[in-house]
């Protein structure tokens, strides 16, 4: 009884007032040069394009999450010149640090996916124009084809530069990423709040230390992937595939439940 008479309090605190002057607002010319812009009518689909689509969802990711792959290119640019191949560090030692660096990409990755969820945006957001999965999968294509977009091209420089096997430098960035997107994502779906991303931090500073603690250990940890690294990659990136697919599934159902108690 409580829940009915609160339902109709909720209505006529929020009743909406009945539209005025709205067949002259429809006929007039802002309407139609809005039409006009978006290619989008009443009884048509919506025009726009997934390039357009993903420009304007490019927008929304911060600032500072383009910077971190930026400024770990150049800066693996820098350190790759002669004068500090040089001055003694070995091509273990640098593949390493940079493998330490790795993980931090990652969080970047799944810290802009999982904004909605952290800052409880995810009901308002699956009311507007766009789908939350479509938006989420959008944010996370762009962050995500950017950091390997950086680790693509760090492969073949670093290869010709240092002289370290494909394979081996390919296992050395992709598995930490790899790694780190899958324990973040799942780390995601059992702390659904703002304090999640501070527990991602810290499982991606493991992988970070892990790797730094690896090749100090065992310098010759990277010559040994050469042997699995396209089988461990492969079982990575199905893992973060799936973990990506449970997340999705899951703020589904949390979206499902929260409106059907509406």
């Amino acid at each position: 009884m409580k829940k009915k008479n609160l339902k109709q309090d909720l209505l006529d605190v929020y009743q909406i007032p009945p539209a005025c002057r709205k067949q002259e607002f429809f006929q007039g010319r802002q309407w139609n040069e809005a039409l006009n812009r978006v290619s989008f009518s009443p009884g048509s689909p919506c025009g726009i394009s997934l390039p357009e689509f993903l420009r304007i969802q490019a927008g929304y990711i911060r600032l500072r999450n383009w910077l971190l792959s930026f400024v770990l290119f150049f800066t693996a640019l820098l350190f790759s010149t002669e004068a500090v191949r040089e001055s003694g560090i070995s091509s273990r030692q640098f593949v390493g640090i940079l493998s330490a660096c790795i993980p931090f990409l990652a969080l970047t990755t799944v810290s802009e996916g999982s904004r909605s969820a952290r800052f409880g945006m995810e009901e308002l957001e699956m009311h507007t124009r766009f789908s939350l999965h479509s938006v989420v999968c959008a944010r996370l294509f762009l962050t995500g084809a950017g950091n390997l977009l950086v680790i693509g091209v760090l492969i073949p420089f670093l290869h010709i530069t240092w002289g370290t096997g494909i394979a081996s430098i390919s296992g050395a960035l992709l598995i930490p990423y790899l790694l780190t997107c899958s324990l973040d994502l799942m780390i995601l779906r059992r702390f659904r709040s703002r304090n999640s991303i501070s527990v991602c931090a810290a499982a991606s500073t493991g992988v970070s230390a892990g790797c730094l603690v690896l090749s100090a250990s065992n310098p010759g940890v990277f010559n040994n992937l050469s042997h699995s690294t396209l089988p461990a990659i492969l079982l990575l990136g199905v893992t973060a595939a799936i973990e990506l697919r449970k997340y999705l599934k899951q703020s589904e159902e949390s979206i499902w439940n929260y409106t059907s108690t509406v």
